[in-house]
């Protein structure tokens, strides 16, 4: 391999990396212990969200649907998750397969990490590198949480769109949509502007709009099912449960100013696009991944509160932002820089908190830190995922300032 290619390995490297360490934290101490390196709070049996399914076809077997009662979950909690899930149960998956599945996740988990950092620079790696082994992605492995198939299949629907197989792609989306709900975010990478992506992307509204009817009584199931976490968890609705629990008089004026903050960021966003401060639309396919990567952790924010796992999809905005340290413009460079800064603040806030509260009074400045970040942090992706819906002309950046990288 001459130099060139390997300097185009830096994906590669930090996936193998990644997996070497996990390898040897397993070899030490076993599974689950192993994340105790990362200060993930181990749930035994492994893999406990896998379980709500697997352990679900206990009580289908006995004519009790899961998403009602499920006291076979090790946990008693109820199904929540789309009805689709409960196909598997006829094919015989049943509690005795959790750990196969489990692992099979984990396979999925460094497969989509390396879908989506292929062909990246080698001096990128130690960012990708802190990113595949963050606490966020750890707690969804051990976990076992079903969002890693979502997220694998939506990077096998990232390549087949770059690779010009529409058809294929929106395919993989729908399904996502079909197993998860929040997928339907990703649909913006049909480009409307584009003839034949615009009937895709009418076609999966209509798709999912048909099949959230047709499942309208169990949404409110999944939704009634779904915890809502105020720890280890990010969203609109985060500050509002915290400031609920401690302040319930405060409850109210809290939800207004998270609302306030929301609409407030979406005016700044497009005030600053019609000065011309936009950044450039999806001119190559890393702005794909950025709009799969930003729409999820946008919509999901806005949806109200969601567990840490769940930033394992911000993976696909990291090769738009750091492509853009390599612009000769300050502007690009700095949005870059902090909006990394933020990912690896939030996905590594596990570890973060310890040493915050060993170090102040209390875990207030640790809460403060993470949510300031995931604010900041959402307020910076909805300004370019807006800016790339803006621009009309993909071959520039700020409105009026050249694209040009660093030589």
């Amino acid at each position: 391999m001459n130099r060139s290619k390997l300097g185009r390995r830096g994906g590669e490297c930090s996936v193998i990396l990644g997996i070497v360490v996990l390898f040897v934290a397993y070899i030490n101490t076993g599974w689950p212990d192993l994340f105790e390196y990362w200060n993930v709070p181990i749930m035994k049996p492994a893999f406990a969200d896998l379980r709500t399914i697997t352990h679900g076809a206990d009580a289908a077997a006995i004519g009790v649907d899961p998403m009602i009662e499920n006291n076979f979950d090790p946990w008693s909690r109820r199904l929540n998750y789309p009805r689709v899930w409960q196909l598997l149960y006829p094919l015989g998956v049943n509690k005795s397969h959790t750990e196969t599945l489990g692992f099979l996740l984990v396979v999925l988990y460094f497969g989509g990490m390396l879908l989506v950092f292929r062909g990246m620079k080698l001096w990128w790696s130690p960012v990708l590198i802190l990113f595949v082994l963050a606490p966020a992605g750890m707690l969804a492995i051990e976990r076992g949480n079903i969002d890693i198939a979502v997220f694998f299949i939506l990077c096998l629907a990232a390549v087949l769109y770059t690779r010009n197989r529409r058809n294929s792609a929106a395919v993989a989306i729908l399904l996502t949509v079909m197993l998860k709900i929040y997928p339907v975010f990703s649909i913006g990478i049909m480009n409307w502007k584009d003839g034949r992506d615009r009937v895709y992307l009418i076609l999966l509204l209509i798709a999912s709009i048909c099949y959230f009817a047709l499942i309208y009584e169990d949404l409110t199931l999944i939704a009634r099912n779904t915890p809502a976490p105020d720890s280890l968890s990010y969203g609109i609705s985060v500050i509002t449960i915290k400031f609920g629990k401690h302040f319930p008089e405060m409850y109210t004026l809290a939800k207004i100013i998270a609302y306030a903050g929301v609409g407030s960021m979406l005016l700044g966003s497009l005030w600053c696009i019609k000065r011309g401060r936009a950044i450039s639309s999806r001119s190559e396919n890393r702005d794909v991944l950025f709009i799969i990567g930003s729409s999820i952790y946008i919509g999901t924010f806005l949806l109200g509160a969601n567990f840490d796992y769940r930033l394992i999809f911000l993976a696909f905005v990291l090769p738009n932002l750091l492509t853009l340290l390599t612009f000769d413009r300050l502007a690009f460079r700095l949005y870059g820089m902090v909006m990394l800064a933020l990912i690896l603040i939030t996905t590594w806030y596990l570890i973060l908190r310890n040493y915050m509260d060993a170090y102040f009074v209390g875990p207030l400045a640790s809460t403060i830190v993470d949510e300031v970040a995931h604010w900041l942090l959402f307020g910076g992706l909805l300004f370019r995922l807006l800016s790339m819906y803006w621009q009309v002309d993909s071959t520039r950046g700020f409105r009026g300032d050249s694209e040009r990288k660093i030589a």
